[in-house]
């Protein structure tokens, strides 16, 4: 699976936006609209979950490894209800993905470098912040 910045953007602010400084698993679904039935959406989520939690944008409180899912040995994901926090880096990235005159000039940058440019988007953000000052 691959990576869809704008997924992960829209999991980002969900994570911001959340009226608490937590947010389970199922409340995380309800906002996506995700049926946790659907294996697809299952998959999905834990692919999204685990490239955010692995960059340090956010932190699972409870299940750090598996981070609320249980992978069954048909291939199948079904989900347990676990706590996740949105982290600094995760505020800060958020943030200069938010910013449209940010986004649009550093995202042609991190599409190019896969995963690891998600932690490159707040110092890349910064830096351009500072070459136009």
């Amino acid at each position: 699976m691959g990576i869809d910045f704008e997924i992960i953007k829209r999991y980002l602010k969900i994570f911001q936006e959340n009226e608490r400084h937590l947010i389970n698993t199922i409340e995380l679904f309800e906002r996506l609209e995700y049926d946790s039935d659907n294996q697809k959406d299952c998959q999905e989520a834990y692919h999204y979950l685990h490239l955010l939690n692995d960059q340090g944008l956010i932190d699972c409180i409870h299940d750090k490894k598996e981070l609320g899912f249980i992978l069954l040995g048909n291939g199948a994901i079904n989900l347990r209800v676990t706590d996740f926090r949105l982290t600094h880096l995760g505020h800060q990235t958020y943030e200069a993905m938010n910013s449209s005159k940010i986004w649009s000039k550093i995202n042609g940058v991190i599409s190019k470098l896969g995963d690891s440019g998600l932690k490159q988007i707040p110092s890349l953000a910064v830096k351009m912040i500072m070459e136009n000052i």
